[in-house]
């Protein structure tokens, strides 16, 4: 049983030859919230404060394959993606993590290549 714990700061898509931080008008869903202070969205606020209790992070709750997806709600060149893991504990959470980008929900978004 594992559990996702981490801050996305930055996904950069270019859009009209213009880098931008395309993540935050994304739509953001997990497969389990772990509590109160870990709803998707803090992933994607734009806050780089990698504290959990100050709100700017998410978590999932311990269990099998846990995942957390974006919809950048229409389709970008993907140059750079930044995570930042939770800074006041929890190293390990993000051990094992896998980044797959693409438009495919088959197979629960499985099939995107990494």
């Amino acid at each position: 049983m594992i559990s996702i714990t981490f801050l996305l700061l930055l996904i950069i898509g270019t859009s009209n030859a213009q880098y931008k931080n395309v993540a935050l008008q994304g739509r953001p869903t997990q497969s389990s919230n772990a509590g109160w202070l870990s709803t998707g969205q803090n992933a994607i606020d734009g806050n780089t404060d990698s504290l959990y209790l100050h709100g700017s992070c998410f978590s999932t709750n311990f269990e099998l394959s846990p995942w957390w997806r974006l919809d950048l709600l229409k389709s970008y060149k993907i140059s750079h993606i930044l995570i930042t893991n939770r800074g006041d504990c929890c190293e390990t959470f993000i051990n094992g993590a896998e980044i797959l980008i693409g438009d495919s929900l088959a197979n629960n978004g499985n099939n995107n290549p990494r």
